[in-house]
């Protein structure tokens, strides 16, 4: 455990300091008590001889009641397991995520972010609106369905699956590492086929509705060796969108990356200003000092570097997107978006 040290100052200048230790969860609960019981004492005049803490632990009434409050405060919070979050990083394991299945359960998902009426924790931010595991052991098919506006991305993540739409009116085999993007515009009809053993993602951005539905439908699929690698300290990084990535879109998207680490301890630096979502898609480890295992999606803000270790091989896949897009998104519009 880190030794941390609390101080909470009011105006008044009382003062109270605490150097213990305790897990960083537990601190952070703390001092959130602590100020709460600083904030009611000075808005209620509490006489100086009020605050002694006798032997006998005989607390006069008033503050009682405060600390009553606070604990209440910090046994609801360390009670709240569902859904992990300390500062600037909020964990949704996959208990925690929507989902969803198609052709009696041939196909099956677990949704990071999820369509609003299917219940996930995490709602859509920034311009991301939607964010699909999907796999299949048996194969299965999506049939034809229409799509508008939104920019919808598919990245094979192992195995193969088939595409059709109705602007191609032919059917295109995508393989492990392969990706395509439909940027549906007007309006666009497609389908997929699942192989037996694919697993892919399917994430839909908002890349300004207002603009793109005047705009007619475009498809394009990107093959794996398209995109560049690079290797350094034991980790490789896929640029899918960023520097070197021939993927093109009208969405405000930073940069979509694809990490595999060797065992050890990485680090990564980020931009504060943007936020990170992340999908844990092989193993298991620490992000800045939190365990996250697969399938579990961490949400990211305000933080300046990603803290990494692992004991064994270890994947993420991270989209980075603006606090603010820069236009308002349909999220907003409809009242649907996160309130992070």
């Amino acid at each position: 455990m880190a030794t941390e040290k609390i101080s909470c100052k009011t105006s008044q200048e009382l003062k109270m300091e605490v150097s213990v230790a305790f897990p960083p969860r537990l601190t952070l609960v703390l001092a959130k008590s602590l100020n709460y019981m600083l904030q009611h004492l000075m808005s209620t005049s509490v006489n100086s001889q009020e605050l002694k803490m006798e032997v006998s632990v005989a607390f006069p009434p008033r503050l009682t009641l405060v600390l009553a409050k606070s604990l209440n405060y910090m046994l609801q919070h360390l009670m709240s397991t569902s859904v992990n979050s300390i500062m600037a990083i909020t964990i949704y394991p996959k208990k925690e995520q929507a989902s969803g299945q198609f052709t009696a359960g041939a196909i099956k998902e677990n949704k990071p972010i999820g369509f609003p009426h299917e219940g996930g924790e995490l709602k859509p931010f920034s311009s991301l609106f939607y964010w699909a595991h999907a796999w299949s052991d048996q194969g299965g098919l999506i049939g034809e369905h229409p799509h508008q506006g939104f920019e919808i991305m598919s990245f094979v993540l192992k195995g193969e699956i088939e595409h059709y739409d109705s602007q191609l009116q032919s059917w295109k085999r995508l393989r492990a590492g392969d990706m395509q993007i439909i940027r549906s515009g007007k309006g666009i009809s497609h389908a997929e086929r699942f192989l037996p053993g694919a697993h892919i993602f399917q994430i839909w951005v908002d890349p300004d509705l207002r603009k793109t539905l005047n705009n007619p439908a475009t498809y394009s699929d990107y093959r794996a060796d398209s995109f560049p690698e690079s290797k350094e300290s034991g980790c490789v990084v896929r640029t899918l969108k960023g520097p070197g990535s021939p993927l093109t879109m009208n969405a405000n998207i930073e940069s979509i990356r694809e990490l595999r680490f060797s065992e050890g301890h990485h680090r990564i630096e980020i931009n504060n200003k943007n936020m990170l979502g992340i999908y844990v898609t092989e193993g298991f480890l620490s992000l800045n000092e939190e365990a996250v295992g697969q399938d579990d999606f961490v949400l990211i803000k305000e933080e300046k570097e990603i803290s990494i270790s692992n004991e064994s091989v270890a994947g993420l896949f991270i989209i980075e997107v603006p606090d603010n897009p820069g236009y308002e998104t349909y999220a907003n519009m409809q009242g649907i978006s996160a309130k992070i």
